[in-house]
């Protein structure tokens, strides 16, 4: 478990750079919030389906 948080932690980092440069042109913080939040929810829900145990 340990070793999937180390690879996915830096990959999910590197995502929400990658939106946040792609969306700073444009200033629209509550569609831009959501989709940060929306994917959140989606990657943890990955998580737990590759993982029912935990």
């Amino acid at each position: 478990m340990k070793n999937i948080l180390k690879t996915l932690i830096p990959l999910a980092t590197g995502l929400v750079v990658g939106v946040v440069v792609g969306r700073v042109n444009k200033i629209n913080y509550e569609e831009f919030i959501k989709e940060i939040s929306d994917g959140l929810v989606r990657s943890s829900n990955l998580l737990f389906e590759d993982h029912p145990e935990h």
